[in-house]
Order: C-alpha cells, then structure tokens, then sequence
C-alpha cells in the first residue's frame, strides 16, 4: 500500500512497502498533481513487479527504481532488511514504561497505566506479537473484561474498558513512531458494554432521605456516598473534628486548603512553603494542559491565611508545604489514613477521600451562581463532563431560562388571536 504524506514545510513525501521493508522518499514538489502523478506511476511498477512484468536492475537503488523509473540513478542496491523478531507485548510495555518514568507523567497516572498494563497482559497474554494484534483480538479483549466485576460489585463498565485499551494505542502508536510497528492503532469498529453515569452530588440530608425511603444494598449505599458534599456549615464542624482529632499536625491545615480553595489531593502534595503567597496560593498543575506543568492561582481567605501562617509557624522544614518532618513529604498513602482516622468514630466516617472537599467547595459556588469561568479558572476543571455533575445545583438559572423564553408565550399568542 503507497500513501503521500506533507511535511510543514508543504513538501509531499512517499511511503509504500516493498520486500518487507517501508520506504518513504521525499518527492521534492508541493504540487499535489505532480505527486500523485508520482504515486499512481509509483503503483503501475508495483503491480508490474507483482506480476512479472518488471524487474528492479541490480545497479539502482530499489526505492529510487520504483519512484522514478529506468531514469534512477545506479548506485548499489539497498541491502534487504533483516526479517523484524517478534515484538511480545510484554517486551513492548517495558520499553514504554521506561520513557514514560522520565518525568513526563505524574506518578498517580504512571500507577493507572501499571493497572491497565496488568490486565492487558493478563487477557491478551504476555507473549503476545503485537505486530499481529487484530480488530478481533480487541473485540474479544472487551468482551472478556466485560464479563468482570467493577467497583462495587457492577459489571465493568464500558468507559473503564476503552481506558485500558486507550492505554494499549497509547504505547502502539509510540512504538509507531519509533518504527517498532509499522500501524496505528484505533478504537473505531470496536463495541463496548455501556458506561454508567456518575451521580450528581448530593447534600447529606439528600442522601440519607434517598436510604431511608428506597431499598439499597450495602453496595449500593456505599456508591450513593460517594456524590457527597457538604454545606458550609458542615466543612467547619468536619474541620472543627480533624483538628481536634487528628494525631498528624499538617493534616488540619492540608484539609482546610482543600476543602476552601478545591485543590485537588495530588496538587496538594506537590504543594512548596514557597507556594503561600500572601493573600493567594500558587498550585502546581499537571492535568489541565497536556504535557506541560502550568500554574494556577487560589485566593486565601482571611480564615485560611491565618491557619496556614499557623502551620508555618510549627512547620518541621523541608521544601513542602505540608511535611511530617524535613526529610519527608507527606504522601497520598498516608494522607488518607490520616484523614479516615480522625474521622472513624464519628458521623462523618462516611467521607470517602479528600475528593469530598474538592466537590464540596465548587458545589459551595455553584449553589452561589458564580460565573463558571471563574469556577473553572480557580479549580483547573476542562471539561463539560465535570461542569455537568454540579449544573443541578443551580436550578434557577436553568428554571430563569425557560422562563426568559417562554414565559407568558401562551398569553401573547391568545392576544395576538
């Protein structure tokens, strides 16, 4: 198969595959009649060499023959490639982790992919040649996995299967650009189970009214949970606990950051005592642009100026911000044991993570109508998947809508009768 291909500087390429080697020769012409004239003269040789019609002298370049013709110049044949060993998928994956341990990806992501990796090798095998993998290899990945059980106990859904399988066309077509393969992969033509939607979040008293009249299984309650916010009221009297509870000093002011300005945990984590900036707090982002650390700015309020210049007070040194001694940064592990612990014999055990407080603070604003501009610039948030989940909190501006366009339409007809 022959395809033109243009650089950026307007200049079409050749690429076609002979003897089980790709070629790709410059065609020096931004004339996109001039190329496929080449490629059409490019396919008459091919089918004649196929045929027996045509044979590639010994004095001229293979490449050279088929592009321009008899007229090539002679020069000595290109050595035929070594036939390519078997690339196991095993073999891949480890080539691509080490790239991908350099620093370009955050640990939490490397720790997803690793998942992913697992259970490709596990279904597909190890031993896998992914220069043979199909359309139908695929096909029968998604249907095994969809046979698994996902979190809390349901079938796995169809979006945590293309995950996976866009982790495998992530590293193929790595592997593609480094000519370890010679196809790209794609998602198209495949069919997954479907996906469930995520609950809008919910205040507790909405939630424990859903338990008290519906029927819900353990699993189920446990899910329903996980859409909790609090109201303002009730950040203080979680704050209020952790303080008082807490056995680890940086989890108090690491828990009032999230939980006023929506930090997300990791960025947290990434946090520098550099970082507090007066009335503001500079955050260290690794997901909002793709493949580049950015930077975002959260406002302080008084209340959380005077925690975290607290906190600095007793901080233990080192470079981060919340530390359990200068040598050690506090890690997700131990973050969220710590936050569990303080809060186990309570009411609020029902916290899952620090998830809470991030969800906790846009709904905080949603239910306020703040401008979704200045909502998305503060919390990183990118896409409509994310606004969607808070949009029910402020039916008021959707119920004004419809008003606005069609309120008093049926008067204005029967006067206009």
């Amino acid at each position: 198969m022959s395809s033109l291909q243009k650089d950026p500087s307007g200049n079409f390429h050749i690429c076609f595959r002979f003897g089980g080697r790709r070629f790709k020769r410059s065609l020096k012409t931004k004339s996109e009649k001039k190329a496929n004239v080449s490629l059409a003269k490019l396919d008459e040789r091919l089918w004649m060499l196929e045929s027996g019609h045509l044979e590639i002298p010994s004095d001229v370049g293979v490449a050279d023959f088929l592009i321009v013709g008899k007229d090539a110049k002679k020069k000595k044949t290109v050595a035929a490639a070594p036939v390519l060993k078997r690339l196991s998928l095993s073999k891949l994956m480890d080539e691509y982790f080490v790239t991908a341990k350099n620093g370009s990806l955050e640990k939490s992501t490397i720790d997803t992919l690793e998942i992913h990796r697992r259970h490709l090798e596990r279904v597909l095998g190890k031993s896998m040649d992914v220069r043979q993998l199909s359309t139908r290899h695929l096909q029968n990945y998604i249907n095994k996995r969809a046979k698994a059980k996902g979190k809390y106990g349901r079938p796995l859904c169809g979006s945590t299967i293309k995950k996976e399988l866009v982790t495998l066309r992530t590293v193929i077509n790595w592997a593609n650009e480094l000519e370890l393969v010679d196809f790209k992969f794609t998602l198209r033509k495949l069919r997954f189970p479907k996906s469930f939607e995520l609950l809008p979040f919910q205040t507790r008293d909405q939630i424990e009214t859903r338990l008290e009249k519906g029927r819900y299984s353990a699993t189920e309650a446990s899910e329903l949970w996980e859409s909790l916010f609090l109201v303002k009221a009730e950040i203080q009297e979680v704050l209020t606990l952790i303080k008082k509870n807490s056995k680890s000093p940086f989890l108090y002011p690491m828990i009032s950051v999230a939980a006023y300005s929506g930090v997300r945990r990791s960025e947290l984590l990434r946090m520098k005592v550099e970082d507090v900036q007066d009335s503001r707090l500079l955050v260290r982002e690794r997901k909002r642009i793709r493949g580049e650390m950015s930077n975002r700015f959260v406002p302080l309020t008084q209340e959380l100026q005077s925690t975290l210049s607290n906190w600095l007070e007793e901080h233990p040194g080192g470079e981060f911000l919340f530390a359990r001694d200068s040598a050690a940064c506090v890690t997700k592990d131990v973050a969220h044991k710590q936050l569990k612990s303080s809060l186990k014999n309570s009411r609020w055990k029902c916290i899952k993570g620090f998830h809470v407080f991030r969800h906790s603070f846009i709904s905080a604003l949603a239910i306020m109508s703040i401008d979704q501009r200045i909502i998305d610039e503060m919390v990183g948030h990118t896409s409509e998947q994310q606004r969607k989940r808070y949009r029910h909190l402020t039916p008021d501006v959707t119920a004004n809508a419809v008003e606005l366009v069609f309120g008093g339409a049926v008067d204005s007809v029967a006067t206009a009768q």
